[in-house]
């Protein structure tokens, strides 16, 4: 029996309607919003131009390098 590879699209599975944030937008505002629609992504925009990505992973290394978040 063989297994061929099964061409995917990424449009079969990635986000029709993703969030976005205005690059204005407070520090705290942009977690809020990730925090309450249970995202770790929000696509930066100025101008309807994608400018950037705000991750979690970021605002993390933010934290623990601003010693918000302290190491024991």
């Amino acid at each position: 029996m063989s297994h061929e590879p099964v061409e995917l699209n990424v449009s079969a599975y990635m986000t029709k309607t993703p969030i976005t944030i205005s690059q204005n937008i407070s520090f705290v505002d942009a977690v809020t919003k990730m925090y309450k629609n249970g995202i770790v992504n929000l696509i930066v925009v100025n101008n309807d131009k994608v400018t950037g990505l705000l991750s979690e992973r970021q605002i993390l290394q933010y934290l623990v390098t601003e010693k918000i978040i302290f190491h024991t």
